[in-house]
Parts: C-alpha cells; structure tokens; sequence
C-alpha cells in the first residue's frame, strides 16, 4: 500500500481525535475518582462525627445514672458540676437555680475555688440584665453557643474567669418551667459544635428532672419535719394542759412551761415573768440549772419591761445583741452575758398585760418569725393557766381566811352561849323561886311581871341552847357512815309523839334510802321540818307526807304539809339566822331551826330550798349526794 501525504494528513487528524478523546476519559475518570475520594472522606468524617455523638450521648447517660440516685440538692448539684466539667473536658461549669420570686438566677454551684468564691459572694444575675449569656438562655428556654466570647457583644465576662474563650449556657427546663440554666465554658475558642449542642439539650432534660426530684424530696422532707414540730408542739401544748390540771400554783405552772419550752425551740437561758400591776414588782421563774441573773433582774424592771412592750405597739420582741445595739438596761445586761439573741413574749389576759415569756441565745440571729409562732401557740393557754392559777390561789387566801373568821365566828358563839348559860340558870332558877314564895302576896302586877321575867329567861335559855348547837353542827359534827333514813325517821316520830298525838297528826312516808350522812343531824333535818310542819298546822289536822327520789347524781328528800303556808317573798328568807315571820305569842321557838337545817345540808354539799302556797301547804326539798 503506497503512502500519500494525503494519507498521512487523515491518519494525523484521527490520532488527534483518540488523544483528545483519551484526554477526556481521563479526565472524568480523574473526576470520577476525586468524587470517589470526597465521598470517602465525607463518609469517614461523618462515621466520626457520630461516633463521638455517639460516645458523648454514652458519657451523658453513665452521667444521668449517676445523678439520678442523689436526692440531696446540695450534693446533687455538686456532683453535676464535678462530672459535667471532668467528664467533658471543659475549663468551667456553673449551675444557675432560678428564683422566680425575685426575677434572679443564683448561682448555688460552681466547679473549683473559682466557683467556691462565687458561691460566697452569693453570686447572682437579675433577669433583667442584657449582657448575659446565661439571663438569654433562661428567656428564650434555647441553648446559646458562643465559639469566641471576645467577638460576642452578649457576653459578660467574669474577672474570676479570665480564660474563658467558648460558652454555652443551656436552659434547665421540667415541662414548660424553666428552673435554672447550665454554664459550661472552655479556654479554646470554637469548642463547641452542633453534636455538642445535641449532646447538652438531651443531658439537660436528666438534669433538670435530677434537679425537680430533688426539689420535691426536699419539700417531702421539710413536710414530714414541719409534721413532727407541729406534733411535738402539740405534744408540747398537751403537757402544759396537763400542768395546768395538776399544777396548783402559778410557779409550778410557769417552771413547767419553760422546761417545756426546750421540746420545741432552742434557748439557752429562759424564763416566764409574772407580774403584778398593783405592786408593779416582776417575779422570775425558771426551770434549767442556771437561775437569771441578778444583773439581768436589776435591769428587767416593770416599767423598763411594759414600755418596751408598749413601744412595740404590744407586739414580740424579736431581737439581736451586738456592737451596734443602742444602750438600755435590759441590754446592757444581756450584753455582759455574752446574749446574742433573745425573744420577749407578752403574756395577756383579756388584754390585760399579767407577764412574759423570755429566751435567749448565746448564738448570732438566732431566731425568727418561725419561732414567734413557735411560742405564740403556747403563750395563750399559758396566760390563761397562769391567770386561773392565780385567782386559785387568791380564792384559797380568802377561804383560809374566812375559815378562820368562822372559827373565831364559831369559838365565840360557842363561849358565849356556855358562859351565858350558867348566869342565866340563876336567873330562871330564883325569878321561879320568887314566883313560888310570893305568888298571891304581891299585886297583880307583880305576879304578871314574875311571869314576863320567867317566859323572857326561858325563850332566852332555849334561844342560847339554840345557838350553841348551831355553832357546833361543824366543829362537832360527826363522821359520815351509811345511814338508813328509815331508821332515822322511826326515832323522829318518836320523840315527837307526844306532839303528834296532841294534834291529831297523820305522818306517812314513802320507802327511804341509805345515805352517806352524819346520822344525828339528819335526825335534827327530820324533827326540825316535821315539828314546823306540826306547829304550823292550819284548821285541819295536819297531814304530813315524807318522799325521797334518786335523781342523776344526789337523793331528793321532801317534807309536805297541810299547813299554813308561807308567802313567796318570805321563801328565801326562812332560812336566815334568827328570822321568824311570826311572833312569839303566836308561834314559840327561837328562828334557829331552819337555819341549823340549812347548815346541815351544806355541810353534807346538798342543797335545801321550799315550795308553798298561801292556806294549802308547804313543801321542804332537800338534796344528798348518792
């Protein structure tokens, strides 16, 4: 085959067209294999980004786990810190808790001296603050990122803190409720990225549920101790009740009281101070080892005490003793004990200032508005033990003494009426010898006036014999024994039968009880009611009628009649001392009977009283215990 230059021009051009061709194949396959080269390392930088995803979410369960068994708050959030900022590598963690009353986020935690610090300064950022990572975190409820806080304008830096380059505060939120946010920062710049993002926006959820867990155990524990005060105050309330009941004066009532006082609240000097407003004197009373000082009840005087009071509008003294205290003299003596503390608790009665609750403390601000309660759910029943202890004791000073007066009252009655006898047993004896020597020999006159002497001695002999046995019905009263009323009533009737016979009376009864009595002076109730019921008799001959009725707690006696009557405004007066509503002409005696039957039934702590109607009769009641 011959070669021409045309020939070789066409092969030329063909071989040209395969190089470009080739060029091109190589060309994409150069393309196609750079596409395989980035896939493969697009494919390799993703399985990393998810294994460290991965490990990362691993880390922040083994975190989650751990926390979630710690029900302590303070030890809770300390333990977020520490395996937050270990576990991640970071420079610096706080956690912020949010006080919604106060619009502030607090920081309760913080990793290192650093966070310790902040902790002691109480350090806190208000919501309204613009510069500040954390505060907009808390408001938007979104994780905010900072790779470099030099270029951030939000950022506040902190001077404990100077290295912090990257932040990412994340909000802790239970349900729609933001309770805090989550501050980790780092001194890299760029540190943290969207995996990280992810990783603290799932962790943060266990954080805040740890964090509301403990919340909720704490409030669980704060409510079981606020139930066992209110059960030891309760406690407390019932043995001062108990006190009161067996306590007989207001010292033993208020030494109890303070012991008592020490179940519920802590002191380490106390007291309860009584009053007297008419002597304006303050008496101490106390319970423990240590007595109040000398110096302290020098200075705690009543218008010192009452004035403090009253410039406190009446209200507790709750205070504290230092350096800066103005000088006053109760003060002033707290001060040279070395008292920090104290409480003055006004004790009233009906409004009426009678006394004071005192405590004190060697401790700084040591109490508060939780312990004025404490106090003021005792102070109350106090007062009014005190008070009823004190009118006690002033109805035992008058009954002492009126039983004294009584006896005096009771000794001269009885000396009187003995020594009044024998000079007035002369006196019957020779007027009634005159009137037998020299009856008919004088005038007429004279043998009346003999016998106005005779029946005026008598009537007075009778009257002192009377009163003699009324002075004795409790000084010589007997013991009281199981007495059969049915006895009794049979030796009655006959000592009066004479007189029953003389005026044709009719005496029944009903069956009697046994009763525990002094058995003579219920014979002297029984002869003293049916012989007034004889002697009182109207145109009929008397009936008389005798009952007794068990009633709920005492014996109901009753003597009915016939006779007379008594009218109704006389009813009360019958049984006074020497009170008649006759005279002697019409009806003898001395006015002494009713008012020995009155005397009797007291002493046996019964009661006497009449019922009667004009021209029908009366009714006697008197009552026994059973």
């Amino acid at each position: 085959m011959t070669t021409t230059p045309q020939s070789l021009a066409k092969s030329s051009d063909v071989y040209e067209i395969e190089i470009r061709q080739l060029a091109a194949e190589k060309e994409a396959l150069e393309k196609e294999l750079q596409l395989y080269k980035d896939a493969e390392s697009q494919s390799t930088r993703f399985a990393n980004q998810l294994t460290r995803f991965t490990n990362q979410l691993g880390t922040a369960a083994d975190v989650s786990k751990q926390l979630s068994s710690i029900l302590d708050i303070d030890l809770l959030l300390k333990e977020i810190v520490t395996l937050v900022q270990t576990r991640f590598h970071l420079y610096h963690v706080h956690v912020y808790l949010l006080d919604e009353k106060n619009d502030v986020l607090h920081m309760h935690v913080g990793s290192g001296e650093v966070g310790q610090q902040l902790r002691d300064i109480q350090h806190k950022i208000p919501l309204k603050t613009k510069n500040s990572l954390v505060v907009k975190a808390a408001r938007s409820r979104e994780t905010i990122l900072v790779d470099d806080v030099n270029k951030e304008p939000s950022f506040m830096p902190n001077p404990l803190l100077p290295d912090t380059q990257s932040e990412m505060a994340i909000p802790l939120v239970v349900g729609d409720k933001v309770i805090g946010v989550l501050d980790v920062q780092d001194d890299e710049s760029n540190r943290f990225d969207q995996i990280d993002v992810n990783t603290f926006n799932t962790f943060s959820g266990h954080i805040a549920a740890a964090i509301q867990n403990a919340y909720l155990f704490a409030e669980q524990r704060e409510a079981e101790d606020a139930l066992r005060r209110y059960a030891s105050r309760l406690q407390s309330l019932h043995q001062i009740d108990k006190a009161i009941l067996t306590s007989e004066s207001p010292e033993s009532i208020a030494k109890t009281a303070v012991q008592l006082f020490k179940s519920v609240i802590d002191f380490d000097l106390g007291s309860v101070t009584i009053f007297d407003s008419q002597t304006q004197k303050i008496r101490f009373f106390t319970a423990g080892d240590r007595d109040i000082d000398a110096n302290i009840k020098a200075n705690y005087n009543f218008n010192t005490v009452t004035n403090a009071i009253n410039q406190n509008n009446g209200q507790p003294i709750c205070g504290s003793i230092d350096e800066n205290t103005p000088d006053k003299p109760l003060e002033n003596a707290l001060k040279q004990l070395n008292i920090q503390s104290f409480i003055l608790y006004p004790l009233r009665y009906r409004h009426k200032l009678i006394g004071a609750i005192n405590l004190a403390s060697y401790k700084k601000n040591a109490y508060d508005q939780n312990d004025i309660a404490i106090v003021d759910e005792i102070a109350a029943p106090l007062a009014i033990a005190i008070q009823q202890a004190r009118f006690l004791e002033e109805i035992r000073q008058h009954a002492k003494a009126l039983e004294a007066r009584n006896e005096e009252l009771e000794q001269f009655a009885y000396v009187a009426s003995h020594d009044l006898q024998e000079p007035l047993r002369i006196v019957v004896s020779y007027v009634q010898l005159l009137a037998r020597q020299y009856e008919g020999q004088l005038d007429e006159d004279a043998d009346i006036f003999i016998k106005y002497a005779i029946d005026a001695a008598l009537r007075m002999r009778n009257l002192i014999s009377d009163l003699l046995s009324y002075s004795r019905l409790d000084s010589r009263g007997k013991s009281f024994v199981q007495t059969d009323m049915n006895e009794v009533l049979e030796y009655v009737l006959a000592d009066l039968s004479l007189a029953i016979e003389e005026n044709a009376a009719t005496i029944t009864h009903d069956p009697l009880p046994i009763v525990l009595a002094d058995s003579t002076q219920m014979s002297q109730i029984l002869l003293n009611l049916i012989s007034n019921a004889i002697k009182f008799k109207g145109k009929k001959n008397p009936e008389i009628h005798i009952t007794a009725s068990r009633q709920q707690e005492y014996w109901q006696f009753s003597v009915q009649d016939n006779g007379i009557g008594i009218e109704e405004q006389y009813l009360d007066r019958i049984f006074a001392i020497f009170q008649r509503l006759h005279t002697v002409e019409e009806y003898p005696g001395t006015g002494i009977g009713l008012a020995i039957c009155k005397k009797i039934v007291e002493r046996h702590n019964g009661k006497i009283w009449v019922e009667s109607t004009i021209g029908q009769g009366t009714t006697f009641f008197f009552t026994l215990p059973l």
